[in-house]
């Protein structure tokens, strides 16, 4: 799509008072509505899989289970208490 497309159905979104959060998706949604007339689900499919499976944003959620797993097996009060001997 276009970038000028893109721009003007946006503008046009915003101003029959769609909240911008919303318009933001809404608009590449429409763009590819209009230009594929039906291959937009599975262009819109592999682009969340795509973005999903980057390996930077795979570490986010493992960071968070790591620290739940430290927190049920109770290393995380160990560790703090650790860390205050050596700060002081």
């Amino acid at each position: 799509m276009i970038p000028v497309t893109f721009i003007w159905i946006l503008l046009g979104l915003i101003s029959v008072g769609m909240p911008i959060v919303f318009a933001l998706g809404a608009a590449p949604m429409l763009g590819l509505v209009l230009a594929d007339k039906g291959a937009f689900l599975a262009i819109i499919a592999q682009k969340l899989y795509i973005g999903i499976n980057q390996f930077p944003l795979l570490a986010i959620p493992m960071f968070i289970l790591a620290g739940e797993i430290m927190n049920v097996g109770g290393i995380t009060e160990r560790l703090v208490y650790f860390a205050k001997v050596l700060v002081g």
